[in-house]
């Protein structure tokens, strides 16, 4: 699904999102990108077994 993503959104807000949107597990061996409105930024959200990370 390619929507435009509120760039406010933290990690919580990114993971309850790929959940309850995206009916996806966020802690699954996956990487999710999340772009803006212009496009012009970008956010990736990875679980790597301990934590999220978020570039």
């Amino acid at each position: 699904m390619c929507e435009k993503t509120d760039m406010r959104k933290g990690i919580d807000g990114l993971a309850t999102l790929i959940q309850d949107s995206f009916e996806l597990n966020p802690y699954s061996d996956s990487i999710f990108l999340f772009a803006g409105l212009k496009k012009d930024r970008y956010k990736c959200l990875y679980f790597d077994g301990d934590g999220f990370a978020m570039l």
